[in-house]
């Protein structure tokens, strides 16, 4: 493989080549969001596959039902967190050996530390549907982004900044995305079924008639 492709050879699992494909060639964000979603869902069926997603879930909605907003010392004694994240770290220790499952973990904790903050009494909707949007923002980032990040830079010809400015639009597009994928794992009870939400961008489909047109002159 060139040299060019070193960063390629960072990614293990299908899709998050072609995302950094996508990312490094500045493609379209919502492009590269169909292909951040692909690459996820199938992680998520297959090699990151989490057996105890809805468990999880359960300990973040359970944990933030004792939560009440009349009573500050439900925010100020971080006793309920603590409790919760012994139980999930007791769920990352069971399957060690399951990255899947130690990201939803870590997915979980971040979701409950920032929605126990807001002061608010929260619903379980709202509990998974932004454990569903830290869930996948940290599998692409780990699976992906993190590794590939300078490459990207390099390739954009970005300045740092701009690149935390890409990101965040990359983020806002993703997020409800998220959504949408998650709620489809936790209700499915076969890792298989789970499939990436329905695409932003129609696929453009490939014909005879189009592979023998002359290229056009610039």
């Amino acid at each position: 493989m060139p040299d060019e492709d070193r960063f390629e050879r960072m990614l293990r699992g299908r899709g998050w080549r072609k995302l950094y494909r996508l990312a490094a060639g500045n493609s379209p964000i919502p492009m590269t969001v169909d292909a951040a979603m692909s690459a996820a869902a199938h992680a998520l069926r297959s090699d990151l596959r989490c057996q105890r997603l809805t468990e999880i879930a359960g300990v973040l909605r359970n944990t933030l039902r004792t939560i009440d907003p009349a009573d500050p010392e439900s925010f100020t004694v971080p006793a309920a967190f603590y409790d919760a994240s012994a139980r999930l770290d007791e769920i990352g220790e069971d399957e060690i050996g399951c990255l899947g499952t130690r990201l939803a973990v870590k997915a979980a904790k971040e979701t409950l530390l920032e929605l126990m903050k807001s002061g608010r009494r929260i619903s379980s909707h709202e509990a998974e549907t932004k454990f569903a949007e830290q869930l996948v923002v940290d599998l692409v980032e780990h699976q992906c982004l993190g590794r590939v990040r300078s490459g990207v830079v390099e390739k954009t010809r970005r300045s740092l900044e701009e690149q935390v400015e890409w990101e965040r639009k990359l983020g806002q597009v993703l997020r409800p995305r998220a959504r949408h994928l998650l709620k489809r794992a936790l209700e499915s009870q076969d890792p298989a079924r789970i499939r990436a939400p329905k695409r932003l961008v129609g696929r453009v489909p490939t014909t005879l008639e189009q592979l023998h047109r002359p290229i056009a002159s610039p």
